[in-house]
């Protein structure tokens, strides 16, 4: 399963362009990515969206990183 880091590689997009087809910082694409932070349900839609996949693999792709990151505390 792809983490989240993944699914933006695999559009190619940077996290800057992510975090502007998000209407958020490149930090937290960072936070995102690292499991630090959870994306809010408005920011799923927007991942959803930019990263072209449907709204379970987006889930799934959260979880994975979560898992990754060895942290079972990422904030909601």
């Amino acid at each position: 399963m792809p983490t989240l880091r993944q699914l933006r590689e695999k559009v190619m997009l940077t996290q800057e362009e992510l975090a502007q087809a998000c209407g958020v910082s490149r930090y937290t694409i960072w936070e995102w990515e690292h499991a630090r932070a959870r994306p809010s349900i408005a920011n799923q839609r927007k991942l959803v969206k930019a990263l072209e996949v449907n709204s379970i693999d987006l889930l799934q792709a959260i979880e994975e990183t979560k898992k990754e990151s060895g942290d079972d505390r990422a904030a909601a």
